[in-house]
């Protein structure tokens, strides 16, 4: 299973009365490292491997895995499609994105490290698997959100330009990583978290913080 960072207790954050639609969560992506135990040659990789490894040095250090594949995999139904990509170096490290579940992730490198086994080294392995960042958007349906109001009620904890950027930035408080992106049309994007659990709490507290901002929409 793949490891995790340690993120701060939510226990210092007055989450509030409110819950959110968990349902209405999606996450967008996960980005994950690991690393080979040895260091790949990755143009031989490539020429053995063209139907899913593609490399262009000219353009970027990094050969590109993308297996696509499906199956059972930590007890759930796991897919990889084109959008799940291992962008593997010469020095062994692994990163991989483009995966909605950390199972994917997980796939992905168990593919590409069977391939390599197979055609380049059967003594390969691979460890340190860690999740970087999971990327998560919620949309609060029939509302809009006032942000100019918004911003003006907390400027401590909000940054916003309308001329730079259209969203309103959302920064927790005692050191939180994740910020909250939020939009008027109230969607949410929220990047930065190592764990979905801890993305659903950080997004409750988000959603404290607006309740009194939410207008009907039009």
């Amino acid at each position: 299973m793949p490891k995790k960072r340690q993120e701060i207790s939510l226990e210092d954050l007055d989450i509030g009365p409110y819950e959110i639609d968990k349902a209405s969560i999606r996450v967008q992506n996960n980005v994950s490292t690991a690393k080979f135990s040895r260091f790949i040659n990755l143009s031989g990789v490539s020429m053995k491997n063209p139907e899913f490894v593609i490399q262009t040095p000219n353009h970027f250090s990094a050969a590109v895995f993308r297996i696509v594949d499906s199956g059972y995999h930590y007890g759930k139904y796991t897919k990889c499609t084109k959008r799940v990509a291992s962008n593997v170096f010469r020095s062994g490290k692994i990163v991989t994105t483009g995966a909605k579940l950390s199972s994917a992730a997980i796939l992905q490198l168990s593919m590409a490290l069977s391939r390599l086994k197979k055609n380049y080294d059967e003594n390969i392995s691979v460890s340190d698997f860690l999740l970087r960042n999971v990327v998560v958007t919620m949309k609060i349906p029939g509302k809009t959100v006032n942000l100019d109001r918004l911003y003006k009620d907390h400027p401590d904890f909000c940054c916003y330009s309308k001329k730079i950027f259209p969203g309103l930035i959302m920064i927790l408080p005692n050191g939180h990583r994740p910020k909250a992106n939020i939009f008027t049309s109230a969607s949410i994007v929220m990047p930065g978290s190592y764990d979905l659990e801890y993305s659903e709490k950080c997004l409750t507290w988000v959603y404290n913080v607006i309740y009194d901002y939410l207008e009907d929409a039009e």
